[in-house]
């Protein structure tokens, strides 16, 4: 029989050991997210470096979280909205058009619908610069041998003006009324533009304050890694 001494022992060794991993998780965290902000401006050249720091990190988290949630594990802790801290994602932007990196934002729906947000900031020659919130929908199906959501983009809209506040009820407002968002004045499916595009998203660390993905489209099988924070508005109504 185990006698109280040793019994104890253990029990104190398993509860530090506990601790230590609740405190090394903490500082990753925190890591993570510091190289993200500290880095979320960085031009196309700068992005592998910054990975490169991120990378160990992000999998030494994962490890300590007993590796990736599955695929309904995701969805459950995924739904609503994310702001992005930094990503390598970087799709050619337009002449006279630039993405404003502070803007970019994630909603997903447990209805099967996913949304990319964004503000573009377009110079109108030999007039002002415009700003325009885009929202790019697509939709998604759970594929749990990839252990993922499978997307495939499907419309595109904008609204006038920067958006950063109130993002779900315009989504709301989108999913429920088909000219509710704007139309571009030039053709956006692919290969000129994003709708029917296809790839695979797989979040491989979710918290209730932080979210990392692996994402990667299928026209160019380019894996990009992106951070996320859960932004304000939590959920999606419908």
């Amino acid at each position: 029989m185990m006698n109280g001494f040793v019994l104890t022992g253990l029990l104190l060794s398993a509860s530090l050991s506990f601790a230590a991993g609740v405190d090394r998780k903490a500082e990753l965290k925190a890591a993570i997210l510091n190289i993200a902000a500290d880095n979320a401006a960085n031009t196309v050249g700068e992005l592998p470096i910054t990975r490169q720091k991120l990378e160990p990190l992000v999998e030494e988290l994962v490890a300590l979280n007993n590796g990736e949630p599955t695929v309904d594990e995701q969805l459950e802790l995924i739904e609503g909205a994310w702001k992005e801290v930094w990503s390598d994602d970087r799709e050619p932007e337009r002449p006279g058009s630039r993405l404003l990196r502070d803007t970019i934002y994630q909603v997903v729906s447990a209805q099967g619908y996913f949304y990319n947000i964004a503000v573009s900031e377009t110079q109108i020659p030999n007039g002002p610069k415009l700003e325009n919130t885009t929202f790019l929908r697509g939709a998604y199906t759970l594929d749990s041998v990839a252990n993922g959501l499978r997307i495939q983009f499907t419309d595109i809209g904008f609204l006038p003006g920067r958006i950063s506040s109130g993002l779900l009820g315009q989504i709301e407002k989108a999913e429920s009324d088909t000219s509710y968002l704007k139309k571009f004045p030039f053709d956006l499916k692919a290969p000129k533009g994003p709708i029917n595009q296809t790839g695979l998203l797989r979040n491989v660390y979710v918290d209730a304050e932080l979210r990392i993905a692996r994402g990667v489209a299928d026209i160019d099988g380019i894996h990009d890694l992106l951070i996320l924070t859960r932004a304000d508005e939590a959920r999606v109504s419908h």
